[in-house]
């Protein structure tokens, strides 16, 4: 699996169905927790766009060269700003619990 983190991480939730107090719905990414480091690390170069939702927090959203987009939600803080470019492995964000998150 590729991570957002240095050293260890744990899956917190994997993509698919599930149920969340009581609730059944399909979850569209997978959550991640640092274990030994809270930074956040883009897994591909590319294009920043940092925003801020009641349901994913604060997020940075890297556009890779092919077009296909990553995300990183729920984000204490930022390490980037939109417009930036990044290069895999630098810094975006410290991981958080902002927006809907359960974590």
């Amino acid at each position: 699996m590729v991570s957002c983190f240095k050293g260890r991480f744990r899956l917190t939730s994997p993509r698919g169905d599930r149920v969340l107090n009581g609730v059944k719905g399909y979850h569209h990414g997978i959550d991640l927790v640092g274990l030994d480091d809270t930074t956040v690390y883009s897994i591909a170069d590319g294009k920043v766009r940092t925003g801020s939702d009641n349901s994913a927090g604060n997020y940075v959203c890297v556009t890779i060269a092919d077009g296909r987009r990553v995300y990183y939600f729920h984000l204490k803080s930022f390490k980037v700003k939109t417009g930036d470019t990044v290069k895999k492995g630098q810094a975006v964000g410290i991981m958080g619990n902002t927006g809907h998150s359960f974590g």
